[in-house]
């Protein structure tokens, strides 16, 4: 859970909150507040918590979305007749909670980058290629892949901003910026090639004739 406490003891307060009207949403589904009171709680935290609190919050919510991310990733991926994961009965589950999860993973994301988490933010991004190529969200699957090549760079990973530059490559010919998705391949190519990265050359090499996609995972 996102505060480090045991589900049982957070699904009770949250309908205990519930009951009180301030907050929004039943069991198993997703919870809301009105924007007044999400407000007033961030004031109040911000007083009260310890410094370190937010922070490890925030770690524990990127731990979340990437392991669910990678799982529903998997499950969209699988060829047929693979065995589902754990977490997704089928793609239909997976694309569901992509739909419903979608503002708030390319949000953390972002999060993730102005926070420091460079990684972890990155990683998430790849697992969002495939679903957002698959509902056609491109402008958020450019916004992710930028902030990917960001991170990457930040760290100094050669492998990974090769592989950010493939998957950049591949959002920026789809919302048909060619010249600047050019550069970007060419980019990927180099790096790759400097790092002894094969697959990831041949990607680079051979997406520009490819009419889909899906792209690079680190």
């Amino acid at each position: 859970m996102l505060d480090g406490r045991p589900e049982a003891v957070v699904r009770r307060e949250l309908r205990e909150l519930a009951s009180a009207h301030l907050i929004v949403g039943a069991p198993g589904e997703r919870w809301g507040m009105h924007d007044l009171l999400r407000l007033y709680a961030g004031e109040q935290a911000s007083r009260t918590l310890d410094p370190h609190e937010p922070r490890q919050a925030v770690d524990r919510l990127l731990e979340h979305y990437l392991n669910r991310a990678r799982a529903a990733n998997t499950t969209l991926t699988a060829l047929t007749g693979q065995a589902p994961v754990a977490e997704f009965a089928d793609r239909a589950s997976a694309l569901a909670w992509f739909d419903a999860e979608r503002l708030s993973l390319v949000a953390a994301v972002s999060a993730g980058e102005q926070t420091g988490r460079y990684q972890p933010a990155a990683h998430l991004a790849a697992y969002l290629n495939h679903y957002l190529d698959w509902r056609r969200h491109l402008d958020d699957r450019l916004t992710v892949d930028s902030i990917a090549l960001a991170c990457m760079r930040e760290v100094g990973d050669r492998h990974g901003e090769g592989m950010a530059l493939n998957n950049l490559g591949a959002a920026l010919r789809q919302v048909r910026r060619f010249e600047e998705a050019i550069v970007a391949y060419e980019q990927a190519t180099a790096i790759c090639r400097e790092v002894g990265d094969r697959r990831g050359e041949g990607m680079a090499l051979n997406k520009p004739r490819r009419r889909v996609a899906a792209g690079a995972a680190f």
